[in-house]
């Protein structure tokens, strides 16, 4: 799937967040102001007569485990979350006023997400994702989401991190729990050096899941860069994963549930491998001191 989005803002300059403004010199902050205007015109401001919240940097690394994204936004107001297998990841959905998630409009930097075949997006085939997030917008109901059908139940909009607005530094992730997951994440950020800015991070994850024959075995990537100008920004960003889940999906009676509470009637062997890459081109030009024009072009692969 390809397609073309053009936003022309005339809102104002957005304002840096306090947990973005990090290195205070005019350039970071321009950059800052740039990258964030794809992510606020398709985000309504606080005077928008919807009902949302924000879930910022700070909260997801604090609550971040490794966890598929909707088990992480399962506190959010009217957001209800589940996995197949019991566990942190395998196959798991979300639920916006009790409306499944292709009736959910999902974005990253306005770049809509729900496949065009049947409008759901599966998380399990960006396993990691939420580790290269900078703050989540959760829209309760019908009103500035966009993308058609699945912007009935609301929008949940991803922001990715701003990378001409952090510092240069790394970080080494490595995480064990409960039914043999582990987790290794690394990541690499160069700041914003001579008018440039990248960002990368591979992740590799595994489970053999609650249920019994439930496991996962995952990988994935996030990377952007961009050139950051005195009016101008071009940022690529480029995502995707390889999921190979056994399948949990069907119930099980509960006199069965009494005596084994991991009890899954799919035995070994039954399971699916897939595959998920979007990539995509953005450009932001400052016009006036109060209009930006944006445009971005994107492909999905699945």
């Amino acid at each position: 799937m390809f397609g073309l989005a053009l936003v022309l803002a005339m809102q104002g300059v957005p304002a840096i967040p306090a947990d973005s403004a990090r290195m205070p010199d005019d350039s970071t902050r321009r950059a800052q102001r740039l990258e964030a205007v794809q992510v606020t015109a398709t985000r309504g401001g606080a005077a928008a007569p919807v009902a949302a919240s924000i879930v910022t940097k700070a909260q997801i690394e604090r609550r971040y485990g490794g966890e598929e994204t909707p088990l992480l936004l399962a506190r959010q107001p009217s957001l209800t979350a589940y996995s197949e297998n019991g566990a942190a990841s395998n196959y798991s959905y979300m639920r916006l006023r009790g409306m499944s998630q292709n009736r959910i409009n999902i974005s990253l930097d306005g770049v809509p997400l729900n496949e065009p075949e049947d409008q759901d997006l599966y998380f399990s085939n960006f396993p990691d994702f939420a580790n290269s997030v900078e703050s989540v917008r959760i829209q309760r109901g019908v009103g500035t989401s966009t993308h058609g059908s699945a912007s009935y139940a609301g929008a949940v909009s991803f922001e990715s991190i701003a990378i001409g607005a952090v510092k240069r530094g790394g970080e080494l992730q490595v995480g064990r729990g409960s039914f043999n997951t582990t987790r290794g994440s690394a990541e690499y950020q160069t700041g914003l050096v001579g008018g440039f800015a990248g960002y990368g991070r591979a992740s590799a994850q595994q489970t053999d899941g609650y249920r019994e024959n439930s496991g996962n075995r995952s990988r994935s990537f996030f990377a952007s860069g961009g050139w950051f100008g005195a009016r101008d920004v071009v940022k690529l960003t480029a995502i995707g994963g390889i999921s190979a889940n056994e399948l949990a999906y069907l119930a099980v009676p509960a006199s069965e549930l009494r005596s084994d509470r991991r009890a899954n009637p799919l035995g070994a062997g039954e399971n699916d491998l897939f595959h998920q890459q979007m990539l995509s081109l953005a450009w932001t030009r400052t016009l006036s001191e109060r209009t930006t024009v944006a445009t971005t072009v994107y492909g999905f692969d699945a």
